[in-house]
């Protein structure tokens, strides 16, 4: 404890670049900033400046490996620290330098960390791993006091050498400040995506859906939102809609942050998350604060976010047929639209603000901390 409070020492990066585990964090730190029963304190340990550069190799981000261990002692030998909780890649290349921080916790600072999951393990694709790769991922994250997922679906992932009982559920949450409706009523149906545009997050399988769904309803219109990522441009991406944008009711509309993305999700009718692999993504909780029914893949927790039947539709990854039918299903149904939008909505209230979001975290560090 310092001054009679829990001190909580988290190593993460916060934006930019803008990515859910980041935003995450950010909205941790200014929550329990807030607080006067914690101490919370912070080492910002970004490597990429932005979502390009995220997973290529640079001489300079090992070189902000040092300074980040450094900071993190001088942090210990401040006294008081009753946890450190860090926030390990699941891909295995980047994992290595989440490694050196986990045995530096463990061996130097003789202070286990706690793990602060984002990803599915699945990403590691661990059985595929040689066998010597697999036993450092093994034996590192073994080095760790506890897990915390942000799903309790994400528990049923983990590999089965991490004990259950070392494992805690903290579901994400965010603030929402709702912007206003603006759009015409009798403006077109808007399907909206939000989100990265990487391979990975499904936006071309949506592409496909959206051609057919244009093909079967005459006023729909698909508005992707995102920064492109991981090699892609946008130049790409207007190139690849443009093939056959549906006259134009397929567009490619940038990125948007703060106001302007709560204005994209006011004006929607429909929300898509297409992605083929996911942790908690924040998006979805953000369509649901709006109000939004959901279209989303059966991947990592999403189905904790919502319900299938009830919130939206939940359809299997990589599959555009499935998309497509289920948007057409809301798009013809807008009695459907308005129920499972509002059953987002209160369902966001109940467990997914960031008020419920800091509280979970307090109650953690209360419950689980030296």
């Amino acid at each position: 404890m310092r001054a009679g409070r829990k001190c909580v020492l988290f190593v993460a990066p916060v934006p930019p670049p803008v990515h859910g585990g980041a935003l995450a964090m950010q909205y941790l730190l200014d929550e329990t900033a807030k607080d006067p029963s914690l101490t919370v304190l912070h080492v910002d340990s970004r490597f990429a400046a932005s979502l390009a550069d995220m997973q290529k190799f640079r001489l300079s981000k090992l070189l902000r490996i040092p300074r980040y261990c450094l900071a993190m002692l001088r942090h210990r030998l401040a006294g008081g620290l009753d946890a450190i909780v860090l926030t390990p890649t699941f891909h295995y290349k980047p994992f290595l330098k989440d490694a050196i921080f986990i045995w530096w916790c463990s061996l130097v600072l003789r202070k286990p960390p706690d793990a602060w999951l984002h990803m599915d393990f699945r990403a590691m694709h661990y059985d595929a791993l040689p066998a010597p790769a697999r036993w450092f991922a093994r034996t590192t994250l073994r080095r760790c006091r506890r897990f915390l997922v942000v799903s309790p679906r994400l528990q049923s992932f983990l590999p089965p050498w991490i004990e259950a009982t070392r494992t805690d559920a903290l579901p994400n949450g965010i603030p929402a400040p709702i912007e206003s409706r603006q759009r015409p009523a009798d403006a077109p149906l808007r399907v909206l995506y939000l989100s990265n545009l990487e391979e990975a997050k499904g936006w071309q399988t949506l592409l496909d859906a959206a051609r057919r769904v244009c093909r079967q309803h005459p006023t729909i219109e698909f508005i992707f939102h995102g920064r492109p990522a991981f090699g892609l441009s946008d130049d790409d991406i207007h190139r690849t809609i443009g093939s056959d944008d549906a006259a134009g009711r397929i567009r490619f509309a940038g990125p948007v942050y703060d106001s302007a993305k709560w204005q994209a999700l006011a004006d929607a009718d429909l929300f898509a998350f297409p992605s083929y692999h996911e942790a908690f993504p924040l998006s979805i909780l953000e369509a649901m604060a709006a109000s939004l029914p959901i279209v989303a893949t059966d991947v990592g927790g999403i189905p904790d976010a919502f319900s299938h039947g009830s919130g939206g539709f939940i359809v299997p990854p990589r599959n555009a047929d499935a998309l497509a039918d289920a948007i057409l299903q809301l798009a013809h149904n807008p009695q459907l639209r308005e129920n499972m939008g509002s059953a987002n909505h209160q369902r966001y209230l109940s467990e997914f603000t960031i008020t419920a979001f800091s509280q979970r975290w307090k109650s953690w560090i209360l419950t689980h901390t030296d």
